[in-house]
């Protein structure tokens, strides 16, 4: 296990949502590593990155306020604007999206594909491993 810190922070300048890494390990002057992990702020909601790595500038997030880690040591991240759930593959760094179709909605009576329902405003996550 890494124990590494995964902060989701809002850039006011950039108008821009993004996740660093803290990496648990000091450096040579006693000090942390902060690293971008997800998105750089530069991409858009009509491209969302799903496929692509991570860090690339189209995985774009709006309002991802809230990360659990699974089992397989994915990260899950609550895409609040863009009412989707992404994941962040640890094995390759490359993001997806696990549930919602970007459309603001929620209905617990349809059934349909996970990437087809409509979330509204997803705010907290729980994985029950």
């Amino acid at each position: 296990k890494s124990n590494n810190l995964y902060l989701s922070s809002y850039n006011n300048n950039s108008e821009s949502y993004f996740v660093k890494k803290v990496s648990s390990t000091l450096d040579a002057n006693n000090m942390l590593t902060l690293s971008p992990f997800v998105g750089n702020g530069t991409g858009s909601s009509e491209d969302i990155g799903d496929g692509g790595q991570a860090i690339e500038a189209y995985a774009y997030l709006e309002g991802s306020r809230f990360l659990c880690k699974d089992k397989n040591g994915d990260i899950l991240i609550s895409d609040r604007e863009n009412n989707r759930i992404r994941r962040i593959f640890q094995s390759n760094n490359l993001i997806s999206t696990v549930i919602g179709s970007g459309s603001q909605d929620l209905n617990f009576e349809e059934s349909k594909p996970l990437k087809s329902v409509q979330l509204d405003a997803p705010s907290t996550l729980l994985v029950d491993k």
